[in-house]
């Protein structure tokens, strides 16, 4: 589609409403801080969505999960697990806008706790250890401007004709480096691992021990 246009009621609360456009199963990633805006009353928006794919390697520094792995791997159900253990382990009760606790029996915090519960949250949101899907993606709004429309109160998603696609490769291995390291040796000192056997070879039994 080449856009998308959404009509609002005139009884929305504006003043506590944020629109965000996240792939599914990311919309707790930290990225979704870029395709997150606001809008106003009596106001026709416009905005473009710039998105692209993004294909990383699984790395021991910075591991993913690989495809296909990830077809069932939603980032929002690990950060949502982890927040709710934490919340019902410290706290004994959670907050409302999670479906772990409007499904459950758990209890909802009450006026006393509502505040460390909102707090606990947040903080337990960073400190979640869930790993990134290897292919992920970025989706940014760019180009906002508004009309005045007092009648009425839109929202218009214009989308790109293309995605651009990024893919993370290996460039420069271990094994290209020790190469390298071994030809430099080879060439500027004329010494090879072949010639130290060959030296070791000429000297005396106890020299070599």
């Amino acid at each position: 589609i080449e856009k998308l246009i959404l009509k609002f009621q005139n009884r929305t609360d504006f003043n506590n409403v944020n629109i965000s456009i996240q792939h599914p199963g990311r919309m707790f990633a930290p990225e979704i801080i870029d395709s997150t805006f606001t809008i106003a009353r009596g106001q026709h928006t416009v905005v473009t969505g710039r998105y692209s794919v993004i294909m990383m390697m699984n790395k021991p520094a910075y591991p993913c999960i690989p495809v296909p792995e990830d077809d069932k791997y939603y980032y929002d159900d690990c950060q949502q697990a982890w927040v709710y253990h934490k919340l019902v382990t410290m706290l004994g009760c959670g907050v409302p806008w999670m479906q772990h606790f409007t499904n459950t029996n758990t209890t909802i915090c009450d006026k006393n706790l509502s505040r460390n519960a909102s707090e606990l949250y947040y903080r337990a949101m960073k400190s979640a250890k869930c790993q990134q899907p290897c292919c992920t993606m970025e989706v940014d709004m760019t180009n906002k401007f508004t009309t005045m429309t007092p009648n009425m109160t839109s929202l218009e998603i214009r989308f790109p004709p293309t995605v651009k696609e990024y893919m993370e490769i290996e460039i420069y291995a271990l094994f290209n480096l020790l190469a390298e390291l071994g030809g430099y040796l080879g060439l500027f000192l004329g010494v090879s691992v072949f010639d130290l056997k060959v030296l070791m070879d000429f000297l005396p039994a106890g020299q070599k021990k």
